[in-house]
């Protein structure tokens, strides 16, 4: 929704992101910022807002309009809590596929018609039971798609499955692990483009 006030935390979260992004985009490496870049650069840079009806319908518009043609894999991920979404962003950058949202209880429909119009035929589930219910696999399966599952026995195992599952990162030329807390997101969120 455009011009929604957004949570007090929102802002603070959005100038970590933009110091990291920007500052890697002008030459810092391993975490610290690079020199500020120019306002005249980014006084010419374009927002591009892509937003839905919810959380669900979100990841769905972004899903169709970053991804082209078929994309046979999906990344599932539950859409009511982090920190399985920071393993399955992970994952997604790691394979090059969509990252979609599930409600815990059942499939939403943003999500179904996604799949449908991405042409998917397999889908990784991020998270065990409690966080994405048999009945969303049952739903899959409903629409003719393959599910595999990489969950753990809470949050740390289900990230470690999903780490074991790629290549190190490289920071600096060094095969490269990134932890961030499993109790909040902000720094897990920013240190996500590290990681693929």
């Amino acid at each position: 929704m455009v011009n929604q006030r957004r949570p007090g935390w929102f802002s603070p979260l959005l100038a970590v992101i933009a110091l990291a992004v920007f500052g890697a985009a002008a030459g810092g490496g391993g975490g610290v910022p690079g020199p500020l870049v120019p306002a005249a650069e980014v006084s010419e840079l374009l927002p591009l807002r892509i937003a839905g009806n919810d959380r669900y319908d979100t990841a769905a518009a972004i899903a169709r309009s970053e991804f082209t043609g078929l994309q046979p894999h999906v990344v599932l991920d539950p859409g009511e809590n982090f920190p399985d979404a920071m393993s399955a962003s992970y994952l997604a950058g790691l394979t090059g596929s969509p990252l979609l949202l599930t409600a815990k209880a059942a499939l939403p429909r943003a999500t179904s018609d996604a799949l449908v119009a991405l042409g998917t035929s397999e889908v990784t589930i991020i998270g065990g039971e409690p966080a994405v219910s048999n009945q969303v696999v049952a739903d899959l399966a409903d629409l003719g798609v393959v599910v595999d599952r990489i969950g753990g026995s809470d949050r740390y195992a289900t990230a470690a499955k999903v780490a074991g599952t790629g290549r190190p990162g490289v920071l600096a030329g060094k095969a490269t692990a990134v932890l961030a807390s499993g109790r909040i997101f902000p720094d897990a969120l920013s240190a996500g483009p590290a990681t693929t």
